[in-house]
């Protein structure tokens, strides 16, 4: 069978183009959808959320510390430490406080400590140097107790002679 495609006039003028079927006869016989459909493929599942996507943050890459506590620098807050050490020691054992805490090995190591870690829990220690004043003087005065711990051994009255606990 032949197929042919005609031009038909419009009712309120112009053309169309219409596709028709060539009978044995001569005649037309008009053709409707002659195209084959095309296949679709099943849309995507869209995923249900209920929550929100969360913003992706971004954050800058710390940089590395300049200045004073690089190199050599490091090394001056336990000097400066060791040098306030007496003066402080002396200034806290002579408060009410400390006269009043029974003496024993650990008593000005522990005070020195305590007065440190308040120190720092009172925001005193911000900038870099006094922070590192601060947190080389928590690590001496530790090791001073133990120190202690390893020469008297472990008493909280008075100190006891070449015995461990």
């Amino acid at each position: 069978m032949k197929y042919k495609t005609i031009k038909i006039r419009k009712v309120g003028g112009g053309t169309r183009l219409q596709k028709v079927q060539v009978m044995a006869s001569g005649k037309y016989k008009f053709v409707k959808n002659s195209k084959k459909t095309k296949s679709y493929s099943k849309p995507k599942k869209t995923r249900k959320v209920k929550t929100m996507a969360r913003k992706r943050r971004y954050y800058r890459k710390k940089s590395k510390v300049k200045g004073m506590f690089t190199g050599v620098g490091r090394y001056v807050g336990p000097v400066v430490y060791g040098a306030l050490r007496g003066r402080m020691s002396d200034f806290i054992n002579n408060t009410k406080i400390a006269q009043s805490i029974p003496n024993s090995a650990y008593t000005d190591e522990a005070l020195m400590f305590g007065s440190l870690v308040i120190a720092s829990k009172l925001g005193v220690g911000r900038s870099g140097i006094l922070r590192s004043i601060i947190s080389h003087g928590k690590t001496i005065e530790l090791s001073r107790i133990g120190q202690t711990i390893g020469e008297q051994g472990f008493s909280l009255g008075a100190p006891k002679n070449n015995s461990l606990f």
